[in-house]
Parts: structure tokens; sequence; C-alpha cells
């Protein structure tokens, strides 16, 4: 009836696996024209990164169905979205993810599972009213469809009553404020102090009074007054790190702090990074991609069964390129954070020495969209300390500034230049450099035989990375590539109907 549905799972597994049953369902419901279409967009989706997760994704849209979570790069999930706004996808299983945040209005919503596993509970914990509210307003959208429809799957009569009282008949849960968060208390207040909005412990605490804060935790559970202790102990925090100061009345953010609170950064994150840059002469990008992974900032990788041990031996084998000491084993919660951190930078060491895509999913259980997600916080978080490094004068800058490169295009430090050119990224450019094309100079005044060679045959893209580079005459017409420049040991790209192709993350 020309509606669509999104279908609501609690971990990424099940949701490419729903996606894969229903897709043998919506295949029979699409005409010539969709079917055209569609092939279309899972031949941009294959070309999106090279792994297990872009071809499971482009045969379920092939079929009119898809799945959608984090794991999924954001260019998938973009062409996905789009995809399913034009009634093109008829089907999209999903995890909660997707309910908040992206406009993907639907006919119906199926909530098929509504406990998911909470680490902290140590099980499968129920989701909050709000959650699944939140997922049923996906349905029914004004302007996209004249009516909506939301459905709970109860397995057992008794579940049907507990989903009526827990989701159908309850209020959603009260609103909590972020402040209460240790990470965001810190940075408001900065950010508070460096705009001038509140230059004394008064004026501060006369506006924190005015917010949901103050209304819902001012009053601590002994009496006190819980406002003014949080407000004391952060400033406290903000003063011994150098990030404000003051002369008994009147409050400032110093250099350091302007420099943190405009960089958006955590004031924690920032001393960890300071201490860490101070206490390292000579850093590897080892080492920095460390530093930046055990910051508050970073969400780390996860300690799997057996990889404390793996990671126990790394750690000493690496000790010496570490930006800061290594903690003693018998503080285990910390032992294990910064093994953690290591896990993430060894994550970053291997993307920026070229490894592809699918082996680092493959070797640390992630999806293109976590690799993706870590290398931008990464590629921020490196920024942040080459301005702080800066600010501070130290020595460390260009080392940072080399580790930013290499993680911003993943690669080595000899293709830095080449893989800054507009439309080469990691793997165009090593293809180049095997050429002998090694830097953007040598682009700009390569054969272009030679450069049609390494690039594959593929005469867009070549036009398109020489015009980028400066090259007096970027046209192909005419041009036969130099055999001896085309990688022998790589398959051919897939490309789309404009001929041009993209294998990885990094070609674009």
């Amino acid at each position: 009836m020309g509606g669509s549905t999104l279908v609501f799972v609690n971990s990424r597994r099940n949701a490419e696996g729903a996606a894969k049953r229903l897709a043998n369902t919506t295949t029979g419901w699409l005409d010539d024209e969709e079917k055209a279409r569609l092939a279309e967009i899972a031949e941009e989706i294959r070309g999106v990164s090279d792994t297990e997760t872009s071809d499971d994704l482009a045969d379920c849209v092939e079929k009119g169905a898809a799945f959608h979570h984090a794991g999924c790069a954001s260019e998938h999930r973009s062409l996905v979205e789009d995809a399913f706004r034009e009634r093109l996808i008829k089907v999209v299983s999903a995890t909660p993810t997707l309910a908040a945040g992206v406009n993907t209005p639907s006919r119906r919503v199926v909530v098929r599972d509504w406990r998911r596993y909470s680490g902290e509970a140590g099980g499968m914990q129920p989701l909050s009213v709000l959650e699944v509210h939140q997922m049923m307003g996906r349905a029914g959208r004004p302007g996209r469809d004249p009516y909506g429809e939301a459905l709970l799957l109860a397995n057992s009569h008794d579940e049907l009553d507990e989903l009526f009282e827990r989701y159908v008949w309850a209020d959603p849960e009260a609103v909590e404020s972020k402040l209460a968060r240790e990470p965001s208390m810190r940075t408001h207040l900065l950010a508070t102090v460096a705009s001038g909005f509140a230059d004394s412990r008064e004026a501060l605490l006369e506006f924190l009074d005015q917010t949901l804060y103050a209304t819902q935790y001012r009053q601590g559970s002994d009496g006190t007054d819980n406002l003014e202790r949080v407000v004391d102990s952060t400033l406290e925090y903000l003063r011994a790190n150098d990030f404000i100061e003051d002369d008994g009345e009147r409050i400032q953010a110093t250099n350091l702090g302007h420099t943190v609170s405009r960089l958006y950064l955590d004031p924690m994150s920032a001393a960890e990074i300071i201490d860490g840059l101070e206490a390292a002469s000579n850093p590897t990008a080892l080492g920095l991609f460390h530093l930046v992974s055990r910051t508050p900032d970073m969400y780390e990788l996860y300690l799997r069964s057996g990889d404390r041990e793996e990671y126990t031996m790394l750690a000493y084998e690496r000790e010496s390129e570490f930006c800061g000491d290594l903690p003693s084993e018998f503080e285990e919660e910390r032992f294990d954070d910064w093994l953690s951190a290591l896990k993430t930078a060894r994550m970053l060491e291997d993307w920026a020495g070229e490894v592809d895509e699918d082996e680092i999913t493959e070797r640390y259980g992630v999806g293109p969209g976590d690799i993706r997600g870590k290398v931008d916080t990464a590629e921020w978080l490196l920024g942040a300390a080459e301005s702080l490094a800066s600010e501070l004068d130290l020595a460390t800058v260009p080392a940072v500034r080399e580790a930013r490169k290499r993680v911003q295009h993943g690669v080595g430090e000899e293709l830095i230049d080449l893989a800054g050119v507009r439309g080469v990224g990691r793997k165009r450019a090593r293809r180049l450099f095997d050429a002998g094309i090694e830097t953007r100079a040598d682009l700009r005044e390569a054969e272009k035989s030679v450069v049609l060679g390494a690039l594959r045959g593929r005469e867009k893209t070549a036009e398109n990375v020489l015009e980028a580079a400066g090259h007096q005459s970027p046209s192909m017409d005419g041009v036969a590539p130099d055999a001896d420049a085309r990688p022998e040991e790589e398959p051919a790209e897939a490309t789309t109907d404009d001929g041009e192709g993209q294998s990885s993350l990094g070609d674009f």
C-alpha cells in the first residue's frame, strides 16, 4: 500500500539477521524500476568499504530491505536513510540508536525486542518508556503518511499484560539534568567563566541555581547544599590544572583555559593530554594514539576474553613509547583502563599503517562505522593536543601533527602529502607511490599514462585527482594506461555508472 516498516531489535547482529530474512519478503514487491534503482544504491554501498558489512548490506538493499546500526559507516547509513525516505527500501531493521535524531518516518514501527543487554546489570534489561515511545514516534509522520501503526510484539498473554502496563499505560520517565555528569559540569563551568558570563563563585551559583540540575540535585541526602559542594570541587580542579585563576574575588580563565574551552574538550581530557605531552620527549605515533585514547572524550574498545594477557605483554614490550608511566598491575581498574586504551591505540596504529579495513574489523570485532568513529575522534583529539602543545610551546608539536595527519588519512608517514590531495585517499596514495609518484608536486607534473595505470584505468578518477593536484592538463582523452604502473595484486574496484571507482573509506 505504499507504506514502509521500521523494525527495532536489540543488537547489531539481530538487526543484520532480521534484514536478511525480511529481504526474502520485500523482493517480491519490487517493480523493475525499483530493482534498477536499488541495484545502483547497492553498488554505491559496496564502494563505501571493502568489508563484509558492506557486502551484506548491499545484498539486502538489492532486495528492498536494509539494516542500520552504529557499526555501519556513516555513508552506509546515509544511503539507507535516503532510500528509505524515497520508499525504495521497504523495511529497515535497526537498533534503538535510529530512534533518536534521524528523520526516518515510516507507516509502521515494530518493536520486536523490548529488552537489551546491560553491562551494568550483567544481563537483559527492559528499555525505558521514553525509548519505546521514541521508536513508536517514527510512525505516521504528518505530511508523510495518512496514519501510523506501532506494534509491540508479545510472546504470551502474560507478556501482553506486562507490555501494556510497562509501555502503553505508563508515563515516561522524568527527564534528568546532564549536568549531574562530572564531565558536563567541568566543561560548562569552564565555558561559563571563559565566555565572561560569570566571573565569581557567587555569579556561578546564581546562574546554576536556575538550572534543572539545581532543581533536582541541590539538596544533598545529608541535608548539605550539593550545588555549592560540586561547584567548589570543580573550580578547585580547574584551578589546580591552570585553566582558571582568581584573586579571591574575581575568577577568570587563563590563556590555557580559553584554549581548552574553545576546543570543546572535557578539561580532564585536556589535563591528561598536557601531562602526557610534558612527560614525553620524543613520542611515537602509538604513544600519542594511546594518550588520546585514555582521555574521557574517547570511547575505548572493550577488552574481550583473552585480551588482557595479549595487551599486558604488548604494554611491557612497548612501555618506552607511552606518554606517561605504565600503572601497576595491582591497580587493577586503572591498569585495565590503560589496556583498553592500548587496544584502541593499536587499532588506530593499524589504520595508520594501511591495514585493510576488513582485517581491522575482524581483528578487533568492530564495524566500519566503529573504525570511522574512532578515527574521527582521534583526529579531533590529536588536533586539540597540537593546539595545547603550541599554547605551551612544547617540542612535541611536529610529532603530534604527524600523528594527526596519519590517522586522518590512514597512511604511513611517507604518504601524508599525497593522501592529502582531494580524491586520493589511503589506497590510491599507495598505488601512486608504488608507481613512483611520491608527493603532491610529483603528481602535479606526472605522466598521465602512469597516473591512469596506477589508478587501474579509471579515467574519471584520474582526471579528478590530477585536477585537484593542479595538473595543467588533467584530461585523459586519448591516454592509454601504463601497464607497468598498474597494481597487479589487487582485484578491480567496484564502479558506479559515472565510472568513479571507490574501494574503501580511505578513498574519499
